[in-house]
């Protein structure tokens, strides 16, 4: 693979988690990442993500997805410009930090992107 990128929306409220996650899974099977833990936590980030754009940014704009013979990065758009954060008792961004390699927030004219870089997969069908 040299390159690939997936860009979507997701439907409104609870429904918008799941497509995102069953979206995310499919492109990256479909582009030859094939370790089923590594899928695993790449849709574990992806829901965290959506969830706090859902819940705590003013709504889900949209998902990207990029990927490179080094990294995988999944971007989630939201409508708010406060910053992600780790609220008591909940579990969201902990999940993001254990499962990637990196995460970050880039502000926006209107809302922000949370984006989270994949530690490399270990198992990439050729």
């Amino acid at each position: 693979m040299s390159s690939a990128n997936l860009q979507f929306s997701v439907p409104a409220g609870g429904q918008g988690v799941r497509a995102a996650r069953d979206a995310i899974s499919a492109a990256v099977r479909q582009w030859g990442f094939t370790d089923p833990g590594w899928v695993y936590e790449i849709c574990a980030v992806t829901t965290e993500l959506v969830n706090n754009a859902v819940c705590h940014g003013g709504g889900c704009r949209g998902v990207a997805l990029s990927a490179d013979d080094a990294s995988v990065t999944v971007h989630v758009t939201d409508s708010s410009p406060a910053e992600p954060r780790q609220r008591p008792g909940a579990y969201g961004l902990a999940i993001v930090a254990a499962f990637a390699r990196a995460f970050d927030t880039t502000r926006l004219p209107a809302g922000k992107r949370v984006w989270a870089t994949m530690r490399p997969c270990p198992a990439i069908r050729a």
